[in-house]
């Protein structure tokens, strides 16, 4: 399933961003309170890319 083979590929490109964005933040100055609402924002973030990538690379692989 070429479609689903070049979502993969795209949420692979949005996490490395995502893990860029979360690197410049994490330069600036805020309060923990803060830090600990958007660290906890990334995560979530992250988990559902990396679920949708997995149930992605598992239709892919049916289709094969």
């Amino acid at each position: 399933m070429v479609a689903a083979e070049n979502a993969v590929r795209e949420l692979e490109q949005i996490q490395m961003a995502l893990v860029r964005v979360h690197a410049l933040l994490s330069h600036e100055t805020m309060s923990a309170s803060d830090r600990l609402h958007i660290d906890r924002y990334f995560d979530a973030f992250a988990s559902n890319l990396t679920g949708l990538e997995e149930y992605l690379r598992a239709m892919s692989s049916i289709g094969r």
